[in-house]
């Protein structure tokens, strides 16, 4: 019991903290995507101050596991597949971006580069396709710092988009992911056609990576903005707060971000 009732006040910790934000944020999608995180938290808490008559007669530890979609599996299959084909190696997120020719050299946080899982983008999506209340989303996700590409596929193949956009800085990294795409296009842009077991919400999912820099882009449609923010200094969180704010984004738009808010 003592390790539950720690395990609560970390989620109160958390409920409250994410109340602060809220509170502080100007950014009508960042709040919506802030409460959305909140009600899981609550959730969670919930759980922990009244836990199930199991676990409490094993006298263990509750443990709340975020779940990926039903489609996941399949997703995380195929994605290797592509991975491999395109003879794509992520790699650890110690590296970090070359400056290119066409680009000036980021400061070094900016260019610090981390690849997310697939299964953290599945379990994003999966929750916020709870929220949405409908799937496809009417409009396409967005990969802000998008990498070699490997979360915006794993988007693709979960079936709720009719498109995603990813835009990196990195011109190398950027070419990694026009090969990943080649293989996505040849192979899987026909859900019809997959042997999944639960199948996408959308007969086709189209993707598109651009070299180019965050700072020009607009995001005007989008439904879902996702950046692996990480260690984005605050000059570049704050021109893009401001253009998210004045983006003519979805009504019910999400922005995800790890660790670091647009703002």
């Amino acid at each position: 019991m003592v390790a539950m009732a720690s395990s609560s006040a970390i989620n109160c910790s958390t409920v409250l903290k994410l109340a602060r934000q809220i509170i502080d944020s100007s950014s009508r999608p960042e709040i919506r995507s802030l409460l959305v995180e909140l009600t899981d938290k609550l959730t969670i808490t919930s759980q922990a101050h009244y836990p199930s008559a199991s676990s409490v007669s094993s006298c263990s530890t509750t443990t709340i596991t975020p779940k990926v979609t039903k489609r996941y599996p399949w997703v995380s299959k195929t994605f290797k597949q592509l991975q491999s084909a395109s003879e794509v190696t992520l790699p650890p997120s110690s590296t970090t971006r070359s400056s290119t020719n066409t680009n000036p050299p980021l400061s070094f946080a900016n260019a610090t580069y981390g690849e997310t899982p697939p299964a953290t983008i599945s379990t994003i999506l999966n929750i916020l396709s709870e929220h949405n209340g409908a799937i496809p989303f009417e409009g396409y996700f967005v990969d802000a710092g998008s990498g070699k590409g490997g979360a915006l596929v794993c988007a693709a193949l979960e079936g709720m988009f009719h498109h995603c956009r990813g835009i990196e800085y990195n011109n190398d990294h950027s070419q990694a992911a026009i090969s990943l795409q080649r293989q996505y296009d040849q192979k899987h842009n026909n859900p019809k056609l997959e042997s999944s077991n639960y199948p996408p919400a959308v007969d086709s999912c189209s993707i598109q990576f651009v070299c180019g820099d965050l700072v020009n882009e607009r995001f005007h449609g989008a439904s879902v903005v996702y950046s692996n923010a990480v260690l984005f200094d605050s000059h570049l969180c704050g021109i893009l707060g401001h253009s998210l704010d004045r983006a003519d984004l979805q009504p019910d738009a999400f922005v995800v971000t790890a660790t670091r808010r647009f703002s």
